[in-house]
């Protein structure tokens, strides 16, 4: 018998489950069973409630966010809904003088060059025109022939601790 332990890895298997027509889940790791709606409930309440980090499931093939944490909303300052009209709607909060660089590393990740695993910091400009910097992980989920058609990850809002460094460097450069 295969094992799952983490949770990149129980959410794929039970979302293949679900995409496959399954009425009925057996969760790993928990007292029972639920349905996909249920399940689907009760993952977006944890993820909600308990990571400060935004998580994203993203379809390669057709191209669509398959989900996106609400963090998204707090750190971006951006609607979820933007997703469902362009799986790309992030980019646009990407700082003009980043977004060339982080779209071209984007693109790259998702066609699956190198090892499948996406690193990169960047900033964004909310609405409100605050900039914020974030660090994005993510990688490849892929077909049996090999061929990536999902990516997730994190996004992580790392401001203060870039913060922190500028200062640390502005300091040691006046020493």
């Amino acid at each position: 018998a295969a094992s799952c332990a983490d949770i990149s890895c129980r959410v794929e298997v039970l979302s293949v489950a679900i995409e496959a027509g399954a009425t009925t889940l057996n969760i790993p790791d928990t007292v029972g069973y639920a349905t996909p709606e249920e399940y689907g409930a009760l993952f977006r309440r944890l993820m909600a409630e308990t990571v400060p980090e935004i998580l994203w499931i993203e379809s390669i093939r057709p191209r669509r966010m398959l989900y996106m944490s609400p963090r998204y909303e707090q750190i971006w300052g951006r609607p979820l809904g933007d997703f469902k009209r362009d799986p790309e709607a992030w980019i646009q909060g990407v700082h003009s003088e980043d977004r060339d660089d982080v779209k071209s590393a984007w693109k790259r990740w998702l066609a699956g060059e190198g090892e499948g695993r996406l690193d990169a910091t960047f900033r964004i400009v909310r609405p409100d025109g605050e900039a914020r910097w974030i660090h994005s992980r993510g990688t490849l989920i892929r077909d049996e022939r090999g061929k990536p058609y999902r990516g997730s990850g994190i996004a992580e809002d790392v401001t203060e601790e870039r913060r922190s460094q500028e200062a640390l460097a502005e300091a040691q450069t006046e020493l």
